[in-house]
């Protein structure tokens, strides 16, 4: 009997008959149905583009001409001889700080502003007389009006 069963399930298999071991009933095919459709994928955004890096030392400024930052070397009646000291200029604000002076003085200048290519320094009634005009960013030259005097500035 055993013989028998399994003959008869082989058979209805093979034909497409019921096999009673899947527990499914009437079937005759595989019904594969349809795949349906993959989505699309979305775009990836634009990136933006890199700044530019500026030039040490000099930057373009609105509304004055920038003058190096570094070492200078000042001299003429002013200043009384030549002397070095370390400029830093400040583009946001157009104006410079002196630091480190080679020599001693009473009331040096402490630094400028500049307006469109004059400077005016800072410092006491003496020096906030001394205007000048900037050339290049690397050379200024001027008088006090105070008592006349002269000076020059050159970057080293």
């Amino acid at each position: 009997m055993r013989n028998w069963t399994v003959a008869c399930v082989l058979a209805l298999v093979a034909c497409g008959g019921d096999d009673p071991a899947d527990g499914t009933t009437g079937e005759t095919g595989v019904d594969t149905g349809t795949t349906g459709t993959t989505g699309t994928t979305g775009t990836t955004g634009t990136t933006g583009t890199t700044g530019t890096t500026g030039t040490t030392g000099t930057t373009s400024v609105t509304g004055c001409d920038p003058v190096t930052s570094g070492n200078w070397q000042v001299g003429g009646d002013a200043f009384g001889m030549n002397m070095g000291v370390k400029l830093q200029f400040d583009a946001v604000n157009c104006g410079f700080q002196f630091s480190n002076w080679s020599m001693q003085m009473p009331s040096p200048p402490t630094g400028g502003t500049v307006a469109g290519d004059q400077v005016t320094f800072a410092g006491d009634a003496f020096w906030t007389s001394c205007t000048g005009t900037v050339v290049g960013g690397a050379d200024i030259q001027g008088s006090c009006s105070v008592d006349g005097s002269a000076f020059q500035m050159a970057l080293q």
